[in-house]
């Protein structure tokens, strides 16, 4: 007989206190509890967090770099705007990569991965049919997230993660 708990499908990793720190101001941001324009301030975040300063602005480099914060001159770290071209320019990113997972999971046709988009698409139906904005774009991200982590490639995750963020601004692409 099986273990219960095989089969989890969960792979424990550490994480940097930087690391966690960015995480959790990304759900902010992503989940809109951080507007754009919102100022991050450092001595209050590091008090909020438990962390020191020096580890707000590591973590504010991370996400500087992934277009979700900038700073600026006498105003420290603020939540970043996305603008229309910027949108625009992310969804074609994600389509590219997107269409590589897509591409990678007709080539493996692994069934578990295939549960676990139709999980997920599931998830996605349940909470727009309750109103729970924040559970739609939650799982909207797992999808996607699970779509790109089909291709195997740690690069185009980092690329589609960072395409994420559009999820929450409620923006979709110009056409053409």
């Amino acid at each position: 007989m099986a273990s219960p708990i095989t089969g989890l499908g969960v792979t424990i990793q550490r994480q940097s206190t930087t690391d966690q720190v960015a995480e959790a101001v990304r759900q902010a941001i992503l989940s809109g509890r951080l507007l754009p324009g919102t100022p991050l301030r450092e001595a209050a975040l590091a008090a909020e967090l438990s962390v020191s300063r020096n580890t707000i602005r590591e973590a504010a480099r991370i996400l500087g770099s992934e277009g979700l914060v900038r700073h600026e001159m006498n105003r420290g770290i603020v939540v970043a705007d996305v603008t229309g071209r910027d949108v625009s320019d992310i969804y074609a990113a994600r389509a590219a990569v997107e269409t590589a997972g897509v591409e990678a999971l007709m080539a493996r046709r692994d069934t578990a991965v295939y549960g676990k988009l139709a999980d997920l698409a599931d998830q996605i139906e349940h909470a727009f049919g309750r109103g729970d904005t924040a559970a739609v774009l939650d799982a909207d991200r797992l999808f996607h997230a699970t779509l790109v982590a089909a291709t195997g490639s740690p690069r185009l995750q980092l690329t589609g993660s960072c395409s994420t963020r559009c999820a929450a601004t409620g923006h979709r692409p110009a056409r053409s």
